[in-house]
């Protein structure tokens, strides 16, 4: 299914579609923007980091009613935890996940309150200031013109979603934006962050892989020095630790698309709802609802996704973490698909339940490996989808 882009008429009547939200919402989505975007400065302090996360479930939860939605979004900040508990420079386990959720809320809010006020001149001035106060008001805090820069990326955000929803552009293109954002400002930020710390030298990337790495060591040596001292030592060695962060880092720029794609996926859609739920749209138009993944990349990841395969059959070499990056990029949406296509309302055969059970029991056994099957029925049935024949008789 693809999407036309809108003409400048039919853009102006969507745009006439977004009702006005009750200046209750507003206000609430302004609070929640405004310290969003303060406790990424101050996301390390842990009386802050706590009450943010207190006021964001209390948020979410008023905004969905669904206990479900609240834990699937959680789910991030929970794996968050342990990676802030061994980090070096943070103090509180707690810190990340209230990162995380600041940019989340914090892009979202800040988007839903541009589509709110941004038909007059008037409030356009106060949206433009607000985001120089909460920089101005952090650096008088914390004294710090780079770490200050953090009360700025939920501004961006915001913005970016704004304008995909004002222009209609379709649910991919949308997140894909979005994720390319995403990805801009976390190198910025790490590189920033880098050099205020005298880490950054020589070749940027190799340096920031390097330091990952090494933070991947320091974490896990410092999991099994608490483990052996409370006499539950971890079933791995130095040697593993020091694999895994090879590996790890070979598949970075894999990792940090994918985390970015799914942080940009997360806000679209949470975007969506609050739209839906606090009136603004009566109903959320296909186009902006509708994943779409186009043949050209099912086809790209099954080469790659093989490719990987035979390249690392004996042992790592470069063209095969190349071909594995690839794959991993590509992998998210297809393992949406993949699930998908096993629905009942796709495919209501008995041997498509039993291969929906079998694929989730694999997840519980082997977790990369079930997301890898997933992603590859993925991809066969948007190939399958265009190239299969076709009756004569069918349109």
């Amino acid at each position: 299914m693809t999407f036309t882009p809108l003409r400048r008429e039919e853009r102006a009547e969507w745009r006439t579609m977004l009702s006005p939200a009750e200046n209750t919402r507003t206000l609430a989505a302004a609070l929640m923007f405004i310290f969003s975007s303060l406790t990424l400065v101050f996301c390390q302090s842990m009386t802050v980091a706590s009450i943010y996360l207190l006021y964001a479930v209390f948020f979410y939860y008023t905004l969905t009613r669904s206990f479900l939605s609240l834990f699937i979004l959680a789910i991030p900040g929970v794996f968050l935890m342990p990676i802030s508990a061994y980090c070096a420079g943070i103090t509180y386990a707690m810190a990340l996940p209230a990162a995380y959720a600041a940019l989340l809320l914090g892009g979202v809010c800040g988007a839903f309150l541009i589509l709110q006020l941004y038909r007059s001149k008037r409030n356009c001035a106060l949206l433009a200031l607000l985001p120089v106060a909460l920089y101005l008001v952090s650096f008088l805090v914390c004294r710090s013109l780079r770490l200050s820069l953090l009360s700025l990326i939920p501004t961006a955000l915001a913005l970016v979603l704004a304008l995909c929803v004002l222009y209609c552009r379709p649910h991919t293109p949308s997140v894909l934006t979005t994720a390319a954002v995403c990805v801009l400002l976390a190198l910025v930020t790490i590189l920033v962050s880098m050099h205020a710390f005298g880490n950054l030298s020589g070749n940027p990337v190799q340096a920031m892989v390097e330091l990952l790495r090494a933070g991947i060591v320091r974490m896990y040596t410092a999991a099994m020095e608490l483990n052996a001292a409370e006499g539950i030592p971890l079933p791995i060695t130095e040697r593993d630790v020091q694999n895994l962060a090879a590996v790890i880092g070979n598949l970075s720029p894999a990792l940090l698309l994918i985390c970015c794609a799914l942080l940009a996926y997360a806000m679209w859609r949470m975007l969506l709802r609050m739209m839906v739920e606090w009136r603004v749209l009566p109903r959320v138009p296909l186009r902006l609802a509708v994943l779409t993944v186009s043949p050209y990349a099912a086809g790209v990841f099954a080469v790659a996704f093989f490719a990987s395969l035979i390249a690392n059959a004996s042992e790592i070499t470069l063209p095969g973490m190349l071909f594995e990056n690839l794959s991993m990029v590509l992998e998210p949406p297809l393992i949406l698909v993949g699930f998908s296509s096993l629905s009942p309302r796709h495919a209501p055969s008995c041997l498509s339940q039993l291969l929906a059970l079998g694929l989730i029991a694999l997840l519980f056994v082997n977790l990369s490996l079930g997301l890898a099957l997933a992603a590859c029925l993925g991809a066969f049935h948007i190939l399958w989808s265009r190239f299969a024949p076709r009756d004569k008789g069918e349109k």
